[in-house]
């Protein structure tokens, strides 16, 4: 059963990060020093910032950074965790 899970993940269009380069390094400390996030939505959300990429969860953690960090990342109004009158005018 774990080799059909691991295989499906593998299968997965992802991008496997061997080395952790200063950039990286210190994108993910400054988010963790600066937000109450977890280490892994730390490197998720840096290697979102550094890629200049979206970031798509379910997770909570997302909102504390959504609107300082991501303000807009180019979706429609219904993927956006939390709507300001700001953002959209």
């Amino acid at each position: 059963m774990a080799d059909l899970a691991y295989s499906r993940i593998k299968a997965f269009p992802l991008t496997y990060i061997d080395i952790i380069d200063e950039e990286l390094l210190q994108t993910v400390a400054t988010l963790k020093a600066n937000y109450p996030i977890s280490y892994a939505f730390a490197f998720a959300a840096a290697m979102a910032i550094l890629h200049k990429a979206s970031l798509l969860t379910g997770d909570p953690e997302f909102k504390k950074l959504e609107k300082k960090i991501f303000p807009s990342n180019g979706l429609p109004d219904r993927y956006h965790s939390q709507r300001t009158d700001d953002r959209h005018q």
